[in-house]
């Protein structure tokens, strides 16, 4: 994890990752990697709506680079949302077609369609 604003020394190593990064997000507001980060915990907290509100302020800062179409996808794909997932894969890929994780995001999508029961 970065050290944006010196949040992640002393005494906050008992906080966690999700309440590390809301401690600074206010004070890195212009810190894209910042509201990343803050968005990824939050989606591995299962808190999608605070997520989404995250992954904005990243591209009101940046745009839509790899890294967030990637991290976009990966939350679409925990939400189960494969379609999202792969149209914000596709995008990342399309930007950096030798992104290995991108690629390996990619592929994992695949694999999850196999186990998905469709409806003929």
């Amino acid at each position: 994890m970065p050290n944006v604003c010196g949040c992640f020394s002393g005494g906050n190593s008992n906080k966690t990752p999700s309440a590390l990064w809301a401690s600074c997000a206010p004070q890195a507001l212009e810190d894209a990697e910042t509201w990343i980060g803050l968005a990824a915990s939050y989606d591995r907290l299962r808190r999608f709506d605070l997520a989404d509100q995250a992954y904005a302020q990243a591209i009101k800062l940046t745009g839509e680079t790899v890294q967030i179409l990637n991290d976009r996808g990966y939350s679409y794909l925990l939400r189960g949302d494969l379609a999202k997932a792969r149209a914000k894969f596709l995008k990342a890929y399309q930007l950096d077609p030798t992104n290995p994780t991108v690629i390996n995001n990619l592929q994992l999508l695949n694999a999850s369609y196999r186990f998905i029961e469709r409806v003929p």
